[in-house]
C-alpha cells in the first residue's frame, strides 16, 4: 500500500463530524499522520457502550465500519452536499445588517452635523458674553477710577 506524503485536508473526517458504524456514533477530534505516515483519527463515542471515551484508530479502518455499517442498513453512503439555503438567510440577515448599520451611520451623521451646529452657536454666544466681560471689567476699572477722583475731591473740599 502507498503510504501517504502529507496530510490532505479531508472533509469527510473533518473535526467536529459525527458518523456511524456497528458500534454507535462517534464524531472526529483530530487526524493525524502517525509515525508509521499513516492517517489516524481520534474520536469520541457519542452513543453506544463506549459513549463519552476517547480513541484513536486508522481513518481506512473507520472508514471500513462505517462503510460496512451503512451498507448492511442499505444505506448509501454520500457525501453531504453543502446547503446553499441557510447560506442565503445568512447573507440576507447580513445585509439587512449592514443596511440597519449604514441608517444607523446616516443618523448619526445628522446627529454630529446638529450637535456641531448647537456648539458652534455656543461658542459664538460665549465669545459675545467675553466681550461683554472684557467691556464690563474696563467700565468697573473706570467707575472705580472717578470712585477714586471723587473720594479725592471730596476730601480736598473737606
Amino acid at each position: 500500500m502507498a503510504k501517504v506524503e502529507g496530510l490532505r485536508i479531508s472533509r469527510k473526517y473533518s473535526n467536529g463530524t459525527v458518523h456511524e458504524n456497528g458500534t454507535g456514533k462517534l464524531m472526529v477530534l483530530d487526524r493525524y499522520l502517525n509515525d508509521d505516515n499513516e492517517i489516524m483519527l481520534k474520536f469520541q463515542w457519542m452513543s453506544g457502550e463506549k459513549a463519552g471515551e476517547v480513541e484513536e484508530n486508522k481513518e481506512v479502518n473507520i472508514n471500513a465500519s462505517c462503510h460496512k455499517f451503512q451498507v448492511s442498513r442499505g444505506i448509501k453512503p454520500v457525501l453531504e452536499q453543502p446547503k446553499i439555503e441557510p447560506f442565503n438567510e445568512k447573507i440576507d440577515e447580513m445585509l439587512e445588517i449592514v443596511r440597519q448599520m449604514d441608517q444607523d451611520r446616516t443618523d448619526l451623521k445628522i446627529q454630529i452635523a446638529t450637535l456641531v451646529n448647537v456648539v458652534s452657536s455656543q461658542q459664538q454666544i460665549m465669545a459675545g458674553m467675553s466681550e461683554q466681560i472684557t467691556i464690563l471689567n474696563a467700565q468697573n476699572s473706570l467707575v472705580t477710577k472717578q470712585q477714586g477722583m471723587m473720594e479725592k475731591l471730596i476730601d480736598k473740599m473737606s
